[in-house]
């Protein structure tokens, strides 16, 4: 395997040597979107990037080029250490600590065996030399440690508590616990409610289920979560934020007229 054609990139007269391979890369410019997978983010390829002419080992640019270690408030006890590892099998790479994901890349604390994926730890990396003064945080109710804001930019894998998806933009965080809310989901989030898919009691919001190791699943879309849940102890009920919200929103601006016309599954 080679490099893309020519006419495809722009070559740079940068040669490199990087731990992670045993041959030189080279430097160029992928001028159009690229299919090929970069071997650290595994992130698709596009604009400048490092490769092999010999194997087609591929870097972006910006990830030939991270430290080798680095201090992150994910791990503030240790430095990080960036590691790689081709001589395994995928599944037996290293499991991320923050998204549960599996990469070659990690940044590593080897004395405490931990391990980030580049993802987690470049998008999540706050800017250098900031101070968070106390009127920025946010005192969240169920948490024990104060949020500090943060902006994410990076695409990454790290979910928020509230609605399970993705973070970017503003988020709240706790590094020590990985703890992360979008910050639209951290407004006028209510600590009890009272829902028309279980009217005997009100939901309180849970920071976990309280049984099955904080396992439950949701009465209205049956899915399994682990994190979050207004619930109903005495009943064992429970409903993911989400849903919670998002079904309680569509009642009480007037979507459904008929409470009757979802039935409630039966666990």
């Amino acid at each position: 395997m080679t490099l893309p054609p020519e006419d495809k990139h722009k070559v740079v007269e940068d040669d490199a040597q990087h731990f992670a391979h045993e041959h030189p890369l080279s430097a160029f410019c992928l001028t159009t979107q690229s299919s090929s997978i970069c071997r650290a983010c595994r992130q698709h390829m596009a604009g400048s990037v490092y490769g092999c002419r010999q194997c087609m080992f591929l870097l972006h640019e910006s990830c030939a080029k991270l430290p080798r270690k680095m201090h992150h408030p994910f791990h503030h006890q240790h430095p990080l250490t960036l590691v790689a590892d081709f001589a395994v099998d995928f599944g037996d790479c290293y499991d991320c600590r923050v998204c549960s994901h599996r990469s070659r890349f990690m940044y590593r604390c080897d004395e405490c065996r931990l391990n980030h994926c580049i993802k987690c730890i470049v998008s999540t990396l706050p800017p250098e030399g900031q101070e968070m003064e106390d009127s920025t945080q946010l005192e969240f109710f169920f948490h024990k440690h104060k949020l500090r804001p943060l902006w994410v930019e990076m695409e990454n894998s790290i979910l928020c508590q509230v609605c399970q998806l993705k973070i970017s933009g503003e988020v709240y965080c706790c590094f020590d616990c990985i703890f992360f809310l979008h910050k639209a989901c951290s407004v006028d989030l209510p600590q009890e409610v009272k829902h028309y898919l279980h009217k005997e009691h009100p939901l309180i919001l849970r920071a976990a289920a309280p049984y099955n190791e904080g396992i439950f699943q949701c009465t209205s879309c049956t899915s399994g979560y682990n994190g979050m849940t207004f619930n109903c102890e005495s009943c064992k009920f429970d409903l993911d934020p989400q849903c919670a919200l998002q079904t309680l929103s569509a009642v009480t601006g007037g979507a459904l007229r008929k409470l009757d016309i979802f039935p409630i599954p039966t666990l």
